[in-house]
């Protein structure tokens, strides 16, 4: 089963100013979307979080605790 998962970016976020790329995210999660200012963005390895940024994830069921981790 898979789940959609919604998180917001803390400000003090260890995540925020990485490039996806660097999460080193495993391959039962698969980033969606950003949602910035308005804006979607389609993530993709190059693409730098910032603290604010709602990511929007496809995530494994099982699996949220990683991604939350990964984005705390």
């Amino acid at each position: 089963e898979l789940t959609l998962v919604e998180q917001m970016l803390a400000a003090d976020s260890s995540a925020a100013g990485k490039k996806v790329s660097e999460l080193m995210l495993i391959k039962e999660i698969v980033l969606v979307a950003v949602f910035r200012k308005g804006e979607v963005l389609l993530p993709r390895g190059d693409t730098v979080l910032e603290a604010n940024d709602e990511i929007l994830a496809l995530v494994k069921d099982g699996y949220e605790g990683h991604l939350k981790g990964k984005l705390k």
